[in-house]
C-alpha cells in the first residue's frame, strides 16, 4: 500500500517563480505540483505518498479534487504517473516535470499551445509588465475626474439657488473683456452660496452690487432693509443704476 506520510509541523514546500510564470499554475495545481517537485529533485525518485496526504496539504480538500487536479497536471505534460498492480490493489507515483517548451491542453487535448523558452521569459515578463503598467495608467485616466467648466459649475446642483446670479456675473465679466478661470468661478459661486443661501434674490442683488461699483469679484451686501433682506431688487443689467422696487436708484 501506498505509503502512510503524515504532515509534520516543520514540514514545508516550496512554490518557486516559474512555476507560475512559466507553467501558469495556480490554486490546487500550483500547490500539488510543487509538492511533487519537490520529491522529483533526484534521479529516479518520485512521490508515493497517499492521497490523503495531498489532502491534508491542501487545507482538507476531497480525494476527488486531488485525484482530478493530478490528471489534469498528467494530461498537461507536467507530471508522470506510474501504476503498480500488487493483487488487486493499484499503486500510484508522480513525478514532476519542467520542460523547456510546454504544451498545453485545453478542454479540448486535441488544441495545443506552446509557451516560449524559458531564455525568453525575462523579455516576456518584462513586456507583460509595461503592458500592464500601460493599463492601469489608461484606466486611471479614464477614472479621473472631468476637467470643470463654467457649465458644470453652473449645473452643479448645490448651484441651484446661485445659478442665474452667477451666470449673469460671468456674462458681465466677460463683457469687461475678463474672463475668470473656472477655479475663480467657483470661488464666486462659494461666496453667492454662503451670502444668500438658498435667496436668489439675495444672490442676484450681491452680483448687481459689484456691477454697479464696477468689480470683478463678489462681495457680501453692505446694505440690508429692516427685515434683513437687501434692500436691491435684481434686475438684467442694463448698464444703467440699480432700481428699487419703487424705482429709486439703490446707494450702496
Amino acid at each position: 500500500m501506498a505509503k502512510q506520510i503524515k504532515v509534520r509541523e516543520d514540514n514545508y514546500f516550496a512554490v518557486q517563480g516559474w512555476m507560475v510564470t512559466e507553467l501558469k499554475l495556480k490554486g490546487n495545481a500550483l500547490m500539488l505540483y510543487a509538492i511533487i517537485y519537490g520529491f522529483s529533485q533526484t534521479t529516479n525518485t518520485a512521490f508515493t505518498g497517499s492521497v490523503d496526504y495531498l489532502c491534508e496539504w491542501l487545507g482538507g480538500v476531497s480525494r476527488p479534487t486531488v485525484i482530478n487536479t493530478l490528471d489534469n497536471l498528467v494530461k498537461q505534460g507536467l507530471l508522470t504517473k506510474s501504476s503498480t498492480t500488487k493483487g488487486a490493489l493499484i499503486y500510484n507515483s508522480y513525478t514532476a516535470l519542467r520542460p523547456s517548451k510546454k504544451i498545453l491542453f485545453d478542454e479540448d487535448p486535441t488544441s495545443k499551445k506552446t509557451l516560449p523558452d524559458t531564455s525568453k521569459n525575462f523579455l516576456l515578463n518584462k513586456d507583460s509588465k509595461d503592458n500592464i503598467e500601460k493599463s492601469i495608467s489608461k484606466e486611471m485616466e479614464g477614472k479621473a475626474p472631468k476637467k470643470k467648466s463654467y457649465s458644470t459649475i453652473l449645473e452643479d446642483p448645490v448651484n441651484k439657488f446661485v445659478k442665474e446670479a452667477l451666470s449673469k456675473f460671468i456674462q458681465y465679466c466677460r463683457g469687461k473683456n475678463y474672463t475668470p478661470k473656472v477655479t475663480t468661478v467657483e470661488k464666486f459661486a462659494s461666496t453667492l452660496r454662503d451670502n444668500a443661501g438658498e435667496d436668489p434674490v439675495v444672490a442676484l442683488a450681491i452680483v448687481d452690487q459689484s456691477i454697479d461699483k464696477g468689480w470683478k469679484d463678489l462681495y457680501p451686501l453692505k446694505n440690508y432693509g429692516r427685515q434683513g433682506k437687501p434692500t436691491a431688487v435684481s434686475k438684467k443689467f442694463s448698464g444703467n443704476t440699480l432700481k428699487d422696487a419703487e424705482g429709486k436708484d439703490i446707494v450702496f
